[in-house]
């Protein structure tokens, strides 16, 4: 019972409506649910029920979302329409070349051809400016701190009482940040469709920089916290 206590909550997100917030929310019970190393009965229990219901959540997507989906796999059925982000989002990328434009000179983004650069298609513009290079620079960034992530998790587990409780906070913050990254990196190169999540601490707003603050805030209470008992531990 305690594993699905979170239905309540991702439902009335999802009825906001708000895919995007409710894939994040789900990523988070997901990581924190394969982190339990669960069987693989239960598994598989898991799929089937995510099988049964993607017919059901077809019908509860709004128009808009089905659109998304739809003209995702073949975005040059409504270039001037409903496939146009995802079009102007790939040319882009491809026109930043290796070393980019220099930042500030990306005519898309900055011709208004880039529909929403400073938020969904950030990474867009940013591979626009600084090519290949800086959009990967960006990229091991993220893997820096996604290992930083993973390696809090193991060492809260290993040595605090309490290990399993900050184990399981920490993978789920790590599932909920890399979800964030994949999904709109792989929605501005054409890989996923489009959905409005942001690319934490680089899309502008200030509810995405509070969430993804208040999370790497969280993440470094675990670990003073796993480092301080530890002290005691040795003493």
């Amino acid at each position: 019972m305690r594993k699905i206590i979170f239905l309540p909550i991702l439902v009335l997100i999802f009825f906001q409506p708000d895919l995007g917030s409710t894939l994040s929310v789900l990523s988070i019970f997901a990581g924190c649910l394969f982190s339990l190393r669960i069987k693989t009965k239960q598994v598989l229990v898991i799929i089937a029920t995510i099988l049964v219901a993607l017919p059901l959540l077809w019908f509860s997507l709004q128009d808009y979302q089905k659109t998304r989906i739809t003209h995702f796999i073949d975005p040059s059925s409504d270039p001037l329409g409903k496939g146009y982000n995802i079009i102007q989002a790939k040319i882009a990328v491809g026109s930043g070349g290796v070393w980019g434009r220099g930042l500030g000179r990306g005519t898309q983004s900055h011709l208004t051809f880039l529909p929403e650069r400073n938020t969904d298609f950030v990474f867009a513009s940013l591979a626009e400016e600084t090519g290949f290079a800086g959009s990967l620079f960006v990229l091991v960034l993220y893997i820096f701190l996604f290992l930083r992530i993973l390696k809090i998790a193991f060492h809260a587990r290993e040595n605090y009482p309490n290990g399993r409780l900050f184990y399981l906070l920490s993978m789920g913050l790590f599932f909920y940040l890399s979800f964030q990254v994949v999904v709109n990196v792989g929605m501005n190169v054409g890989l996923l469709p489009i959905t409005g999540i942001t690319l934490p601490l680089i899309s502008y707003g200030g509810s995405s920089l509070l969430t993804t603050m208040i999370s790497l805030g969280m993440l470094e209470s675990v670990s003073i916290r796993s480092r301080q008992e530890e002290t005691i531990m040795i003493k």
